[in-house]
């Protein structure tokens, strides 16, 4: 087994002799989260059981907090290991936590550079012998409706590896790390963690008899269906708060485009367990459509809460969706004026996300209905 000092020396060596040449690196585009990208791993990006991240807005930032979801699309390749990131000293790597399995050649990632509308931090492990670790952050203390995110950072040398698959769960007044299959974390061991407010953008996906097959769950998600230029974000959620869930997930997991929807996906082809739910933030699009977000403020919805009618207002001609909390789509109109008038009296009272989308740009809020 190699020892994380060896794989500093090794990369060094590597890049000493100008070996790491990547071919696989996408154009990074900005989204609503922060930018994003989608790395295949390639011969000349694979040092053993890591692949090299050649990207000018991680290149040399020591202190980068990054996320990252394997992903099956497009040469078809399954991971079936736990996986997380670390910095060898120039760049930041894709790496198996065994720390012996090589990464497979043609292996694809979808990586999150978070910073906008959300928090991102890293939370180190500090108490040692239990198989979870209280968040204690002021963007996800007491809200239990807080979409958490998470990814394991082994950082420089002396890092801490963790080959487990991980998730989140609310203990009732914090969020918590844990270990699927409840084995004691190591003090020390760092996860960069991403807390944003659901939303249109960001939601809970739960997999039911309906919407799974064999290994994968199809989500349902008017952004995603029928997008197979969608980048997105997953971690196992244990119990949403609206949720009826208390699954544990073990099995490394993985997304990908059937032609229709994105899907969550176990890598060792195990069944997915029915009621397990998963956190799911999209990124944006990938060298197609969708290029950007433009701030809520582009649009403005009124009144807020509504009961009858909202009207909204957009300067430019567009596509309303209107979903729901679990991100299922109620309504979809087409604008063409700059007010737009929507009877909603139908709707059952709760949490409504509206998007409005231009050929380039998505506008996301959100209104209650009394």
């Amino acid at each position: 087994m190699k020892t994380p000092i060896f794989k500093m020396k090794l990369a060094f060596a590597f890049i000493a002799i100008g070996v790491l040449l990547s071919t696989t690196m996408k154009t990074t585009a900005q989204g609503y989260y922060g930018q994003y990208f989608n790395w295949i791993a390639s011969n000349s990006s694979i040092i053993s059981d890591w692949t090299v991240i050649n990207n000018a807005n991680l290149d040399g930032v020591v202190g980068a907090k990054v996320l990252f979801t394997p992903k099956w699309d497009p040469n078809g390749i399954y991971n079936n290991f736990n996986s997380g990131i670390w910095y060898d000293g120039s760049n930041w790597d894709i790496y198996n936590e065994n720390t012996s399995d090589s990464i497979p050649v043609g292996s694809s990632f979808n990586i999150l550079i978070p910073s906008t509308h959300g928090t991102i931090f890293t939370h180190t492990v500090t108490a040692t012998g239990d198989y979870m670790t209280t968040i204690n952050n002021l963007a996800t203390n007491g809200d239990p409706n807080k979409l958490v995110f998470i990814t394991h950072n082994f950082g420089t040398a002396g890092g801490v590896i963790n080959n487990h698959a991980a998730g989140v769960w609310y203990d009732g007044s914090n969020w918590e790390i844990y270990n699927e299959n409840l084995v004691p974390l190591s003090t020390g061991t760092v996860f960069n963690v991403f807390a944003v407010d659901s939303g249109a953008n960001a939601f809970v996906h739960q997999a039911t008899i309906a919407n799974s097959f064999s290994n994968y769950t199809v989500i349902d998600n008017p952004l995603l269906n029928g997008n197979p230029n969608a980048s997105i974000i997953v971690t196992h959620n244990y119990n949403p708060n609206y949720l009826s869930s208390a699954i544990y997930d073990t099995i490394p997991l993985g997304v990908w485009f059937n032609g229709a929807n994105w899907t969550i996906y176990h890598q060792d082809m195990t069944p997915i367990t029915n009621l397990a739910c998963y956190n799911v933030l999209i990124c944006g699009n990938i060298n197609a459509g969708i290029t950007g977000y433009f701030a809520d403020k582009a649009i403005n919805l009124n009144p807020n809460p509504a009961k009858d009618n909202i009207t909204i207002t957009c300067q430019q001609q567009s596509i309303i969706e209107i979903s729901n909390f679990e991100g299922q789509r109620i309504k979809t109109l087409i604008a063409s004026g700059n007010k737009t008038n929507i009877d909603i009296s139908a709707l059952p009272s709760g949490v409504y996300f509206v998007e409005v989308k231009t050929e380039k740009e998505v506008a996301v809020t959100k209104f209650i209905k009394e």
